[in-house]
């Protein structure tokens, strides 16, 4: 989809402005899904934000503010136009509960997912795991030494 744009408006972007510019999407975007990215593109070709003369990551990230504000004022359309019936009654078939409200049934299916949980294997990077067997290793041979020079 860059190189879309760059063909178009001629314009060039180095490789790390590319990347820069994808880091930024991505907080940009970090709550939104990658189809909302696909369709602000396709808004800003099709013109919805301007008429597209450069390429820019400044030029991106406005069309990203423009994206999303109108994706908040559709999202607001569509809450408002609900009754608030509709919406009393989601609230009311799923009531907040504290733990100690919940039947015992599910309380006791909690505390076992606890105890399980524990028994799992923790999953540890291959470089901790290497790390932690030297260390183990460097303590044998010292121990061993120690012993050797008691004798």
């Amino acid at each position: 989809v860059i190189e879309f744009f760059l063909e178009v408006t001629g314009n060039k972007l180095e490789t790390y402005q590319i990347q820069v510019l994808a880091g930024d999407l991505y907080e940009k975007f970090s709550h939104e899904t990658f189809d909302d990215i696909v369709l602000m593109f396709k808004m800003a070709r099709r013109g919805e934000f301007g008429k597209v003369y450069k390429f820019d990551t400044m030029l991106v990230m406005d069309w990203a503010g423009q994206y999303l504000e109108r994706k908040t004022d559709e999202r607001e359309k569509l809450v408002r136009s609900k009754p608030p019936q509709e919406q009393e009654e989601k609230e009311e078939k799923a009531p907040l509960k504290y733990f100690h409200e919940l039947p015992e049934e599910m309380q006791e299916k909690f505390a076992k997912i606890g105890q399980n949980s524990t028994k799992m294997p923790v999953f540890l990077p291959k470089k901790a795991t290497e790390e932690m067997s030297q260390e183990k290793h460097r303590r044998e041979i010292q121990k061993t030494m120690e012993k050797e020079n008691k004798l």
